[in-house]
């Protein structure tokens, strides 16, 4: 996913180096972010300890992704979310009113979650199919 903008900063060692520009999050992204999160549990318990320690740790950067995406594509916008698990993302996404597709390889661990987010999921192996 997109985290940030990266311009030329100058060459070291024959290489271009590369900073990161960004703004954080805006709250109304964060919000959208903790809407999705508080939907997009898992099926299955056991998985529920992965969840609780992906959203802790990746929550700020859904809320930059979040809003890049706001940012720099047209509201209402076809988004296409490869490797949608969990969907928290592409739940944001679909909430604010982006059209979105997510794919992942076992979506079904998070089916009754796509299904309160209003987002369909497909199954697809990226890596073969």
């Amino acid at each position: 996913m997109l985290r940030s903008f990266v311009r030329p900063a100058g060459k070291v060692a024959g290489r271009v180096r590369v900073v990161a520009e960004g703004a954080a999050p805006k709250p109304e992204d964060f919000r959208r972010v903790d809407e999705a999160i508080a939907q997009a549990g898992p099926n299955d318990p056991e998985v529920a300890p992965w969840f609780e320690n992906y959203v802790a740790v990746a929550r700020e950067r859904l809320a930059f992704d979040l809003g890049f995406l706001r940012e720099y594509s047209p509201l209402g916008a076809r988004v296409l979310d490869l490797g949608a698990v969990p969907p928290v993302l592409c739940g944001a996404a679909a909430s604010v009113g982006f059209a979105v597709q997510a794919v992942d390889i076992a979506p079904a661990r998070f089916e009754a979650a796509f299904e309160r987010l209003g987002v369909e999921a497909l199954a697809c192996d990226l890596e073969r199919e």
